[in-house]
């Protein structure tokens, strides 16, 4: 009977306990993922997030971080083992490498970097294609899930058919990584590009839509790099990969932040195995801009648009890159109010009338001169746009043109902003360095 009555005690008393010890090891586990059991990651502040202010943010991590595959070299301002992604979406299961944190990123929306062991990386574009890198040294995961790519990395003897993140690879020292281009040498705008096909560093390999696929194969091509262009063309994607060769799409042209864009330098860090190098120049650039990523505001307005040849005037849409960029200078875009609805690409095109009711009384117009090509000087701006001479930035000398080379430089955000900040000041033209006023 004692014994009957002994294990009953102890049965009861392990019913007791069971709680307390599901509660210490829920406690253990939240402190070992580097979460409080409230599910805060400790170190995460505002200032890492979404929309925070530039040049803020604890780096204390990341400029102590050592060691191979450290997964604080991705993410500017992150802490390292910064936690769990954001909460639309779940990192995948590598099976044999245990998930260690999501790369912040500051102003991108487009884009997750996942980090596990070994120095394996998932890169996961709009919660929509994923891919998985590899260092070269690593052997791939068996049983994956089967909607990610792999890539190994860094990749080497790449084809550039996405021309903006060209500027991309040259920032971050990893152009020698580039051996085939989607742009012939004459379109390139990119200095280091052009000279590197001069001297037969990078080949042109064909546009997206025509690739050479016998050069990409002899050449051992190790990856397509492709711009959201090669959604028309799907088969080209699927012949390429029949080769053997990974195809990534850049969807950083999503980004309506222009640092956004930018900001997708993390990610062909992971790429090109310059994760750090690509840190390094996206702190830079949110350094350009100060500590608070905008100017105040100058009380002036601006228009950026070009005239095609039938007589339309192209505008960007009010949540567009170039529009946004004009804010964080410290402007209004007169065209604020237009919506994207109508136009996947930023552009609207609207009636040579409907321009000059918006935009004839601002105080600065900016001509796309990087669109329009051919334009020189003033006389072709208003041979393009014969009303121009009546409009009050005319009559007042503030006529300003793009560079040519804008649309393939997205490392110069940072500096744009400040063109169109000494712009708005009347500042010193002679420091602009993409944008100029027309003689």
């Amino acid at each position: 009977m004692n014994d009957k009555k002994n294990r009953k005690e102890k049965t009861q008393c392990r019913k007791r306990l069971l709680p307390a010890l599901i509660l210490i090891i829920a406690v253990l586990f939240a402190a070992a993922c580097g979460r409080g059991t409230d599910g805060t990651v400790p170190g995460r502040g505002t200032a890492a997030g979404k929309g925070a202010a530039a040049g803020q943010g604890n780096t204390a991590d990341r400029d102590n971080a050592a060691g191979k595959g450290d997964p604080s070299d991705i993410g500017a301002g992150s802490p390292a083992g910064a936690g769990m992604p954001r909460e639309e979406e779940t990192p995948p299961e590598i099976p044999g490498h245990a998930f260690l944190s999501a790369a912040e990123t500051v102003y991108a929306e487009h884009f997750h970097v996942y980090c596990y062991e070994d120095g394996l990386r998932v890169i996961s574009v709009n919660g929509e294609q994923r891919y998985l890198c590899v260092p070269r040294e690593t052997g791939v995961p068996e049983d994956l899930p089967e909607d990610l790519k792999v890539i190994r990395t860094p990749a080497r003897r790449v084809y550039m058919a996405a021309s903006a993140v060209m500027s991309l690879y040259d920032a971050m020292g990893a152009l020698d990584t580039v051996r085939l281009s989607g742009t012939e040498e004459s379109g390139w705008y990119c200095e280091a590009a052009k000279e590197a096909m001069e001297d037969g560093r990078i080949l042109y390999a064909g546009r997206y839509s025509a690739p050479d696929f016998e050069l990409l194969k002899q050449e051992e091509c190790g990856l397509a790099l492709e711009s959201t262009m090669i959604y028309h063309t799907p088969k080209i994607a699927e012949m390429i990969e029949d080769l053997g060769i990974p195809v990534f799409v850049d969807g950083s042209s999503a980004e309506s932040h222009p640092l956004g864009r930018t900001e997708w330098i993390l990610v062909y860090g992971v790429l090109a195995g310059r994760e750090k190098e690509a840190a390094r120049f996206f702190e830079e650039q949110r350094a350009l801009l100060g500590t608070y990523g905008s100017f105040p505001d100058t009380g002036k307005t601006a228009a950026f648009f070009h005239v095609t040849s039938g007589g339309t005037a192209v505008v960007r849409t009010g949540n567009d890159y170039i529009s946004n960029m004009i804010r964080l200078a410290g402007g209004t875009y007169v065209f604020g109010d237009l919506s994207k609805e109508n136009s996947r690409s930023g552009s609207v095109n609207i009636t040579m009338e409907e321009f000059m009711n918006t935009a004839a009384d601002a105080d600065y117009l900016i001509y796309d001169a990087a669109i329009a090509g051919g334009l020189s000087g003033l006389e072709d701006i208003y041979a393009a746009c014969p009303v121009l001479p009546s409009f009050r930035a005319a009559k007042e000398g503030h006529i300003y043109m793009t560079d040519r080379q804008l649309y393939q430089s997205a490392d110069i955000t940072a500096r744009m902003i400040l063109d169109l900040h000494e712009m708005m000041t009347d500042g010193d033209t002679d420091k602009m360095m993409f944008i100029r006023k027309p003689e």
